[in-house]
């Protein structure tokens, strides 16, 4: 019996990561920062339109103050290329 061979590991005791496994992990990592970033441009855009809508209320809520201070009609024009709308 030789007892040399029971003391040496043989290569197939050791553990390697096959290419399969390291592309296994990468797709999964891969996945995991597709929906992550998926996630967080719904969440942008999200918080933009909320943005947009809280500064479509404070114009109009400042149109019913110039109305109520001036004690006459007050136009409100939103454009598409500007960003604060004209009083009139």
């Amino acid at each position: 019996m030789n007892t040399n061979s029971k003391m040496q590991p043989s290569l197939k005791s050791k553990r390697f990561f096959t290419l399969i496994e390291l592309l296994i992990v990468l797709m999964v990592l891969a996945l995991a920062s597709g929906v992550i970033g998926f996630s967080v441009h719904r969440a942008l855009r999200e918080q933009r339109f909320k943005t947009e809508v809280e500064l479509v209320a404070d114009s109009l809520r400042l149109a019913q103050n110039l109305m109520l201070i001036m004690n006459a009609d007050v136009h409100v024009t939103f454009k598409a290329d500007e960003k604060i709308p004209s009083f009139a």
